[in-house]
């Protein structure tokens, strides 16, 4: 629902995983690991920035580090990310 309430066209909204959003799709597991990637990087920067304590977790990057890691992922995840680019999508109003 919330790919919905987006604005993701209905095939992308009612997907049951990432996976089978990009399934398929040239370049979409790529894409998936870099998404996931960038996710963990900036989690566990945020959490050790922030002092949460995580037993049994590894160590998060200093957030500067992870922030600039973030944007050299970000480049490289909107470039793969330019064929999912559809005229079908709902532009925002």
């Amino acid at each position: 629902q919330v790919l919905a309430h987006l604005g993701a066209p209905e095939k992308f909204a009612t997907m049951e995983s990432p996976e089978a959003m990009l399934a398929g799709r040239a370049n979409g597991a790529e894409l998936l690991r870099l998404v996931q990637q960038r996710q963990r990087l900036l989690k566990d920067a945020w959490l050790d920035s922030v002092g949460h304590q995580r037993p049994g977790m590894s160590k998060g990057v200093p957030l500067a580090e992870a922030e600039k890691r973030s944007e050299e992922l970000g480049a490289k995840i909107r470039e793969l990310a330019k064929e999912f680019s559809t005229a079908e999508e709902k532009k925002p109003e």
